[in-house]
């Protein structure tokens, strides 16, 4: 990943999106000490509790809620998610993204999948 003017903004994304990956199977929610630990472990990875927060304050939008010090990730923000994955789901039975795979090599593209 190339940081360069937008390097904030682009982190502060990608941890809103490990977030939501931790998330996903927590509807009870989670502390953000725990969060940060399951973000870390999960994605070998070292950030802080401070980092992480303040990520989620400033790009989660209503996508992540804050509630009496647990993170929730919203009712939304879950289908959306959901959805997503049982898109990719299909199309790994089908075939498709291996398919894909090859076709972009052949024509040069970077993979991206």
């Amino acid at each position: 990943m190339v940081l360069q003017n937008k390097a904030p903004v682009t982190l502060n994304k990608y941890i809103c999106r490990l977030a939501e990956a931790v998330l996903m199977n927590r509807k009870e929610g989670i502390s953000a000490a725990h969060l940060c630990s399951s973000i870390n472990e999960q994605f070998t990875l070292s950030f802080t509790i401070e980092e992480i927060k303040n990520a989620l304050r400033k790009k989660a939008g209503n996508r992540i809620t804050e509630n009496d010090g647990l993170f929730y990730l919203s009712d939304q923000a879950r289908a959306s998610l959901e959805k997503n994955n049982t898109a990719i789901d299909t199309l790994l039975e089908k075939g498709k993204i291996s398919n894909l795979r090859k076709k972009s090599r052949n024509q040069g593209f970077t993979n991206h999948l």
